[in-house]
């Protein structure tokens, strides 16, 4: 958990860092909360895994301030609904009662 904000408004909330992404990315509930301004918009190319088609899509970019242990670090975001779809934990529980082999 890290402090994430504006000037005006800052919240604690989970983040990760990707060093080998050229695109940050916050998820709209979180920027409705901090109210944060839009700076302009940007277009993605948004394609599933294995996907032969894209759809391009246009999101808000916004500025955000994240407060780590050293320093506050500015970083610019794009506002997107989800960034990625909660993971079904009802198989792993069917999975812990298989036997499993030695071998």
């Amino acid at each position: 958990m890290s402090t994430v904000g504006i000037k005006e408004a800052a919240v604690e909330a989970a983040i990760l860092f990707d060093e080998g992404s050229d695109k940050s990315f916050i998820m709209q509930q979180l920027a409705d909360q901090l109210q944060l301004p839009v700076d302009g918009t940007d277009m993605l190319n948004i394609a599933l895994f294995g996907g032969n088609t894209a759809r391009v899509r246009r999101v808000d970019r916004s500025t955000i301030y994240v407060k780590t242990d050293n320093e506050i670090v500015q970083l610019s975001v794009l506002v997107v609904l989800t960034i990625a779809k909660p993971i079904d934990t009802s198989l792993m529980s069917v999975a812990a009662t298989f036997p499993f082999s030695d071998v």
